[in-house]
């Protein structure tokens, strides 16, 4: 941008801003020590924010098999950077009100943002190693300098009418009357917002030139957005079927992918679209018109044959092989080595952090240690090996019973232990109910084809951020004792630890 632009911009009073809840958010955004704690502070200052967090972790983006139900369980999903770029998309979607004199169509330029969003994410899912979140937050954000530009000019875009379904018109008529387009408003605002550089840099290099170069000399998620940016017309266009042929073409220049993943990708975008307009009170118009993308995307790509072969260059498989080691050694200094659940060591710093987090918000946490019945029998009957066996099938019974959010790890030995972030003392019988029985209906088969049925004893504690409880230690005394306690009543059952009667058995029926 050249001085007389960047003056112009400067000296508009009415450019768009983040209201306080954003602020607070692109803070923390830029912390690298934010908690998950913080982050519940400043979402849950406003209610619609975390309504709209809580729906979004319950839409098909996010599909699980049980509802998130608090606040709580939605940060543990979308983890602390996701949570926090999902609550800047929602926030900063409310930065700009429409400015009647002007031409611009908000409610278009928003369906197209939203539409960039989606096919950003779908992009980063084959060529990105960018969390999704992220890519949804920066496809959102990427023509936010078209808002700056109409406030600052309000004429600008006022004879486009219906040209506005293009976004190449909108570069046009920037370049024309400005000498400059709106990625680099956009990025030059964003930064005035203080919006981290990583999401700067590949909003400001969205409009990337249409040549193979291209695909060698431009970070991958840079290559997302500006994919994204040139697939987003299909969305709003009038002549479906020519945007769809054009974006394809155009894309391919930058962003080489099999025939089938362009239909993939346009009918996840088609068919996640509705709610998620819905979710930003965008009006879709028609909605059969999704239905219309997603068919003639199909004959298109059909009658093409677009190319099916996608070269992996060596740099790439290297860099690939050295993440994989990456992740191999981290997986290796948080799992246990037989049974891949987590080990004693990340347990402890799980149980530190939940137990902080329970008395500080007041959130439940429950614990339930687990001790293998008569394991050394086991050991001294077949063999060190079958025991083996049997911690293996214990870790994928455990696994398959609890849910994604439980943290199962393997304590030593023949001892585990569950931890049930967001579930109270109900929640937590129940989870002791289901273990004892799941553990008596699914008996281990070694591989020689004998079948051992493996009873549990089963212990819990529960907090609920009760001042008595000095530290996670004293979490810990009080399951291990309740298991104690179930082991002394008798074994295959569980017992739960209450403070007035120290522990309750629970006998269930064989």
């Amino acid at each position: 941008m050249d001085d007389k632009l960047l003056t112009l911009l400067r000296g508009c009073t009415n450019l768009p801003s983040p209201p306080a809840v954003a602020t607070r958010i692109i803070e923390l955004s830029s912390c690298h020590t934010s908690t998950l704690g913080d982050v519940a502070d400043a979402v849950g200052i406003d209610p619609a924010l975390s309504a709209k967090l809580l729906r979004m972790a319950n839409s098909p983006l996010y599909a699980r098999q049980r509802k998130i139900e608090n606040l709580r369980q939605a940060i543990t999903l979308f983890g602390i950077e996701g949570t926090l770029n999902i609550a800047l998309s929602f926030s900063l979607t409310k930065s700009s009100e429409n400015n009647s004199a002007s031409g611009l169509d908000y409610n278009m330029y928003w369906k197209r943002s939203l539409a960039s969003a989606l096919l950003c994410q779908e992009f980063g899912q084959r060529i990105s190693n960018e969390s999704k979140d992220s890519l949804f937050l920066i496809g959102l954000l990427q023509d936010i300098g078209i808002i700056a530009l109409d406030k600052a000019v309000p004429t600008l875009y006022s004879n486009l009418d219906e040209n506005q379904t293009s976004h190449a018109i909108f570069c046009e008529q920037e370049v024309e009357v400005l000498g400059a387009d709106h990625s680099k408003v956009g990025a030059w605002l964003l930064s005035e917002w203080h919006i981290p550089e990583a999401i700067l840099n590949p909003i400001s290099n969205s409009h990337l030139p249409l040549n193979e170069d291209t695909r060698n000399d431009v970070d991958d998620t840079s290559r997302c957005v500006a994919a994204a940016c040139l697939m987003a017309d299909i969305f709003v266009a009038d002549d479906i079927e020519s945007a769809i042929f054009n974006a394809i073409n155009n894309v391919e220049k930058i962003v080489k992918l099999e025939r089938a993943e362009y239909n993939e990708i346009i009918a996840s975008v088609s068919s996640n679209f509705a709610e998620m307009a819905n979710m930003f009170e965008i009006e879709l118009g028609d909605k059969q018109l999704l239905d219309s993308i997603l068919d003639q995307a199909k004959e298109i790509l059909i009658l093409r044959n677009l190319s099916k072969i996608r070269e992996t260059e060596s740099l790439q498989e290297k860099t690939e092989e050295l993440k994989t080691q990456t992740r191999e050694l981290e997986l290796v200094s948080r799992h246990d080595p037989l049974t891949g659940l987590y080990n004693r060591r990340h347990f402890d710093q799980c149980i530190r952090q939940e137990f902080e987090n329970s008395k500080k918000y007041e959130w439940p946490l429950g614990l339930i240690f687990i001790d293998l019945d008569h394991f050394k029998q086991v050991n001294d009957t077949h063999g060190h090996a079958a025991g083996d066996e049997i911690l293996v099938h214990t870790a994928k019974l455990l696994l398959d019973c609890m849910r994604d959010t439980d943290i199962v790890s393997r304590y030593g030995g023949e001892e585990f232990t569950v931890l049930l972030p967001g579930i109270d003392k109900e929640g937590t019988e129940i989870a002791c109910e289901r273990l004892v029985n799941w553990f008596r209906e699914n008996p281990a088969r070694l591989q020689n084809g004998e079948v051992i049925k493996q009873t549990i004893s089963a212990g819990a504690a529960i907090c609920f951020g009760e001042k008595f409880y000095r530290d996670w230690s004293q979490l810990i005394r009080n399951a291990d004792e309740a298991v104690y306690h179930a082991k002394e009543n008798g074994r295959d059952q569980y017992c739960i630890f209450d403070l007035e009667q120290r522990v309750t058995p629970k006998m269930l029926a064989s």
